[in-house]
Order: structure tokens, then sequence, then C-alpha cells
């Protein structure tokens, strides 16, 4: 569900253009911005926009009530039965928050994480739950949405937050507004609206590891009080912080930009339209996975074949890698929507419109060593046409909808994963066997081409409707029936290497040949990966059940129950075609939850409660085997039950004090599939995880304020990896972030920043490889300075 904030912004967070051919570009344009903020007079405000006429800033006035559309509808947050972090874009900003990975510093309940698999590699979970990524036939857990548009993918929302009117985070399902794989919560991401009064605003930065972000908008009438324009962009670039003690190369840099174009058509009062055109792009050498364990002889090997390894082995203060070839990491895409909202006598009108394209390419040193072993290159490309059209009407007993979505998406994913030119002699070196030589793992062998396709396609109808019992009780109901359908496979053409076919015989023949039916699961065998070809089709009814009682005007207390899911599919790993079956089961949720909101004291004390259990079936699990790649499974149940809350107070004028705090457990059935995962806490899934921060702000004069805020995010230990191996254990930490700066009244705003100012060391992702273990690692300390001009 859909949360709306009072708060306008008017800044909004800087990015920048990819390196390479877009070089010169993102150098241009950098200097373009900065140039305007230096005529203008500086830079743009923190957190205090532009507003328009008679418009009153949420974050700096208490008595502004926050307005959400959780139901699609417009209500007071503290009359909404669902449990929502309603962030705006400036506080976001504010707060440190430059991407959507960060979005956790900001939601105690939210914990996202990004590996190396461009396009795949997103993982996001709310109160424990959420998908391990890997597999292009999986969906999410927790949706992702712009601007009311479903991202089918998590990874195509990861990028840097440009132009924000708000995010809003919804915990537990949301199956019956926001359809299938919400059934964790939903991430609802608003851009700015066009205005019809010239404005705009700009912003430039600079921080440690090379970084430069720039961005600029420009909003303002065609026609006055009927058609409006806005265009923004914003170009980002950094120095990546892993170090390659071969190469000298630097890994995880910022090299992106990106730009949105909207209009907004308003010919009468009760018809309005909205387009919207944007594009981005990133190209990036990222994200690279360090050693933090391996096994003496695993070293020894990769040193025989003509490797290195880092000494020590990533610690606490090292951030270092040895490859043998860029990690190149580059995604594209286009995206189009259309909303139109009509307010006829009888009937509210609202229709959606989307069509997205994301492509992204990934050229990659897969055994990510130093050794030449395999090279690797994935091309995924996903389409999604979108259409959603709701009917609502407000009668004295009731607040109705009722509404229809249709979707079509298609995703073509294509690998190819070759042995390097050292692979024969690290092979050779695994058997003293005369038999194997080098020359059987001819250089450039391998898996060709898989070619993976699928299609989709599904319909839906629902209805939410808001009884009012009494002036005080009303009891919300809403349904939705979706019906899907997919098709899809695999196919693969190989040029296999002399190992993956050749028999011995005669002295030496018995161990030679069982040493190489050990390695012909590998990639670059076809033995494993027969061709394959499906279909999926599903139909479900869910729903929810709301009661919720006004104990005074300022508190409500509310009980729920809702059933969502997440969709089934067809199972497009690389070695589906040798399984009984080629599809998985959806995931099915049942969540009961109670709650309490509260607005006291003139709204100087806002407080949330919430206390929840969702009991999970036929949990999709993708857990990656060194020896297998992934594995993908339906494990029985889990469950996710816990108690949260969250506090904003101010105490006086200038100084606010928020905080957040959830304590949950997210654990495996008795029924699990698996064994090793009975009864154990899921992955990435701290039992204790917060926010606390404060602002103040104070005048310094008739023209210039100081202003500064501090935000920390702690979590509780975690397992990092889906086989929960002890290896991959993170410990507690502590995310602190920092703002120091002055704002004049014109809009000219400078400012010291500083993310994860101890700069905590912390596992976001670990997993088993041949020897060891491997671990991605949250970003390092970063701080610099901003300046931006509102005008």
């Amino acid at each position: 569900m859909f949360a709306i904030i009072c708060w306008r912004a008017n800044c909004r967070r800087a990015g920048r253009p990819e390196m390479g051919e877009a070089y010169m570009m993102q150098r241009m344009a950098f200097g373009l911005v900065t140039k305007a903020l230096l005529v203008s007079g500086a830079c743009v405000p923190q957190i205090a926009f532009a507003q328009q006429p008679g418009q009153t800033s949420a974050a700096a006035s208490s008595d502004t009530d926050i307005i959400v559309t959780a139901a699609k509808r417009e209500q007071r947050l503290e009359d909404v039965p669902v449990a929502i972090t309603a962030v705006s874009g400036e506080e976001v900003a504010s707060a440190g928050v430059n991407n959507t990975e960060q979005l956790a510093q900001v939601s105690p309940s939210l914990f996202i994480t990004s590996s190396q698999q461009v396009g795949l590699g997103a993982q996001i979970r709310l109160r424990g739950v959420g998908t391990a990524t890997g597999n292009a036939g999986l969906e999410g857990s927790v949706g992702f949405f712009v601007d009311d548009v479903f991202v089918g993918r998590s990874n195509t929302a990861f990028g840097d937050l440009v132009d924000i009117e708000r995010v809003e985070v919804l915990r537990g399902p949301q199956g019956t507004l926001f359809g299938k794989s919400t059934s964790a919560g939903v991430i609802s991401v608003f851009t700015r609206l066009p205005d019809f009064y010239w404005g705009g605003n700009a912003k430039a930065a600079v921080s440690n590891h090379g970084g430069m972000r720039a961005s600029a908008r420009l909003s303002g009438p065609i026609v006055d009080d009927k058609l409006a324009f806005s265009i923004s962009g914003q170009v980002h670039t950094r120095e990546g912080y892993v170090d390659d003690v071969v190469s000298g190369a630097d890994y995880n840099n910022r090299n992106r930009w990106l730009v949105r174009g909207q209009l907004l058509f308003t010919p009468t009062s009760e018809f309005s339209l909205r387009l919207i055109a944007e594009q981005s792009q990133r190209d990036e050498d990222s994200t690279v996975a360090v050693f933090t364990e391996l096994s003496d002889a695993q070293r020894a090997l990769i040193v025989a074949s003509g490797g290195f390894v880092p000494t020590p082995l990533a610690g606490p203060e090292q951030n270092s890698v040895s490859l043998n070839g860029p990690f190149i990491a580059r995604t594209n895409d286009t995206n189009f929507s259309a909303t139109a909202d009509w307010k006829t006598a009888a009937v509210d009108i609202k229709a959606i419109i989307a069509y997205r394209d994301s492509r992204a390419r990934k050229d990659y040193d897969s055994d990510f060593t130093s050794v030449d072993l395999y090279r690797q290159t994935d091309d995924l490309r996903d389409r999604i046409f979108s259409a959603e059209l709701q009917l609502s009407r407000q009668t004295g007993f009731a607040d109705l909808l009722v509404g229809a979505n249709y979707f079509d998406a298609k995703t073509d994913y294509r690998v190819s994963r070759r042995l390097g030119s050292q692979a024969g002699r690290y092979f050779d070196n695994l058997t003293a066997n005369v038999l194997i030589t080098p020359a059987i793992f001819e250089a450039g062998r391998g898996l060709a081409l898989q070619d993976t396709n699928q299609d989709g396609e599904g319909v839906s109808l629902f209805t939410h409707n808001i009884f009012h019992i009494s002036p005080r009780l009303d009891l919300t109901l809403g349904l939705r029936y979706q019906w899907e359908e997919k098709t899809g496979g695999s196919t693969f053409t190989y040029n296999q290497a002399t190992a993956c076919t050749i028999t011995y015989s005669g002295a030496g023949s018995v161990g030679a040949n069982a040493f190489l039916a050990a390695i012909r699961p590998a990639s670059f065998c076809a033995a494993q990966t027969p061709n394959f070809s499906a279909r999926y089709s599903d139909d479900r009814l869910t729903g929810t059940a709301v009661l919720s009682y006004k104990l005074t005007d300022n508190i409500m207390a509310y009980a729920s129950f809702s059933r969502g899911f997440k969709s089934g599919g067809i199972n497009l790993d690389p070695r589906a075609g040798a399984n009984p079956r080629q599809t998985f089961l959806p995931e099915n949720v049942d969540s009961y939850e109670i709650g309490a909101k509260s607005a006291l004291f003139d709204r100087k004390l806002l407080l949330n409660l919430a206390a929840f259990t969702a009991k999970y079936t036929d949990f999709q699990l993708n857990t990656f085997d060194p020896t297998a790649a992934f594995v993908l499974s339906n494990e029985g149940s889990v469950r996710s039950k816990g108690i949260e809350g969250d506090v904003t107070v101010i105490p006086f004028k200038g100084l606010t004090l928020r905080g957040g705090l959830m304590y949950n457990i997210a654990r495996y059935g008795q029924d699990t599939v698996n064994p090793g995962l009975r009864g154990n806490i899921l992955s990435n899934a701290p039992k204790w995880s917060g926010t606390a921060g404060a602002s103040y702000e104070t005048s310094i004069g008739e023209r210039w304020s100081i202003f500064g805020r501090v935000d920390a995010r702690f979590q509780s230990e975690i397992l990092t990896a889906s086989n929960l191996a002890a290896a991959t254990r993170q410990e507690g930490y502590t995310l602190l972030n920092a703002r120091l700066g002055l704002r004049s009244s014109d809009g000219l705003e400078v400012a010291l920043f500083g993310t994860n100012l101890t700069d905590s060391r912390y596992k976001t992702i670990a997993f088993a490889t041949t020897g060891g273990f491997q671990s991605y690692f949250g970003e390092p300390r970063f701080y610099g300075i901003e300046v931006s001009k509102r005008f």
C-alpha cells in the first residue's frame, strides 16, 4: 500500500552517469551543474525544499498531518490500519540515504543486500522474510513499486534515489491491493510531480574515494494551470574501495546516470494526466566478493596453478582481492508510464499504463581468483507491460474500491561460461594421475550459450472496501482473484573440452575416469544440463479483513488478517532439466497483526506499535552450492513473529527525535524439507534491529540557519548465507550517518556529510566456495561536502 506524505521536497540526491563511453558526458554534466550552482549563488537545502503557495512543511510543523494512500485513497497516517514507515524525500536525503540499498537506514524492519549477479543479485527482506535470488524464474517476497508501477525484478530498482517525493515501506502481506509477490510487504517510491510555477534546484557533492555527485531539476508551466513539465537528472561517479593486489584495479565503484522527464496535464479540476519517461544506465566494476576463509590446500593449489592469494585474507581493515580480469556490470533501464485521474459525479476513475525495459550484462571472473580458470558472461533482459484500472466511490456508510490489473512479462537470459588459459594447469594439479594433463582442458571450451526465456501473463480483479460501522468503528474487507500463466525453458550449446567426453583404458584408467566423472558436473560439461521447457499456470484468491477502532480522535487500534502469496513458476536454473519437474510451487502466507497508532500532544509525539505473526507455507529457498551453483526448493513452513514500534518526538521547536525498534523471530518449521534448516533462524534475519536519530535547526541571524542530523541503525547477529553455515556469521553492528550545515533563506545550502562514520565492516552476503568462504561487504566510511541551491 502506498503512502503519500504531505512533505514537499524540492531538492533531491545527486548522482552521475557511467564511465567508459559516457566519461566525457559525465564530466560535462558535472561541470554544467557546478557552474549553475556558482551562478545561482550556491546550493540546495537538505530538508526545507520549495513549497507551493500556502503549503506547510511537515518536517518543520508539528501540526501538519501526514497523509497516506495506503488503501489507495487519501487518509491520515494514524487512520490507516497498516504498519507503514512513511518518509519524505527530504528526510531520506538528510538521513544519508542516497540509493535504494540504504533505505534500511530509515526502517528497522527492512534489510536490503546485493551480490555480483547483475539483474539477479538483489535481496529485499521485511520482518526477516525475503527471497535469496540467483534464479531468473524467481520473484521477490517484497514488491517494489515506482509511481504506482510494479518493478518486476528488485535489482531493476537498485540505484540512486533522484528527485524523490516520498518513500513508503509497508510491512506484512499486501496482496489484496498490490497483487502477487508482496507476501512480505511493499516498498513504494514516488517521484516529484511537475509544478505549475517556475522553480528547480541544483546540487553537487564530492567525497572520499574520488566520489562526485551532481543533480539538477527544472519545472514550470507550459500552459498556465493546464500543462506543466519537469526534467531531472543525476550523474554519479566514484572509485572503488576493493583493491586488486596484483593488477592494481579497484572494484565496487560507482558510474551511473539517470534522466527523467514528466508532463502533467490538468485541463479541468476533475481530470489529470501524468506522463513519465525515464532512462538510466550503470557501467560499473562491481560487486566483488573477498575471501574470508581459505584452506591451506586450496591456497597451495591456487598458487601452484599460477595464481596469488592476498595474505592475510580479508580482515577488519582489509578489502583486497586477486582476480584475473575486470568485473563489468552494466544495466540500461527504459521506463514509460501514464497515469490518468478522473473524478465524476458517480465514481472516481484511475488508470495506469506502464512499460519497463531493463537490460543487464555481467562479464566477470566467475572463480574469484587470479587463476584464469573460468570466465562467465550473463545477459538478462526483462520487459513488462502493465495496466491497472481503479474505480472508487465514497458514500456515507462506506468507501468502495474495485479494480482490475493486467500484466505481460518477458524474460530473456543468456549465459556463456568458458574455461580459461590456466584451467588445464589447475585441474592437472588436483590429481597425480599421469593420464590427466592440461591438454584435455582446452581454453575457450565450455558452455557456448545457455539460452533461457520465460513469457508470463496475468489478470487480476480486486476490491477493497472500508465500512463505517459507527463513527469510531471501521471494518475493512478486501479480496483479490488472480490468474497467471508462464511458459519457458532453456537450451544449451556446448563446445566441450576433451575432459568432458574422454574415457581412458589401461594402466591408471580407473583413477583417471573416476576423477573426470567427479568434475564433469561442473559448468563446462553438458552431461548435467539437458534442454527443457515447461509451463506453469495458477489462480489464487487472497484477501484481508481489518477491524479498527478510534479510541480518541488521535489514537487508533486495529486487528487484521491477511492472506497473500508469492508466485510459483519455472525453475530456470541450468540444471533444472535434470530434475523430475521444472516448476516450483507458489509461496503462501497467512498473517495476523494487532497494532495502535497515535498522534499526541498537538502532534509533538507520534507513536506506532504492532505485534504480528505470519506463517509461510511452501517457502521458496534458493541456496548456493559451490558444486552445483544454486539449488531451488520449496522448503515447508516458515514463521515470522515479533513486535515493532516507531516514535517521533518534538520536545521544542527545531529539535526532532526519532526511533524505531523491532524484535522478530523468523524461523524454519519442523516440516522443512532440508533437515539442516529445521527450527533454525532464517538467513539475514536479525532478532533485534532498530534506528535512532536526532535533527536540530536554529537561526543564526535573519538570513541563515545552522542544522545538524545524526542517524544510527543497529542490528543483532545474523547468518548471511541461505545454508546457514557457521562461517557466514556476522556479529551485530551499528551504522552511523551524520550531516552538518548552513542554510540560507533564499535556498542556499552547504553541508558536510558522512555515512558509516565508525567505518563498521560487515558482511551482507556470504557463500561457500571450493576450500573456503567468500563474502560481500557493506560500504565503508564515506564523507564529503555538498553544495545545493534552490531557485
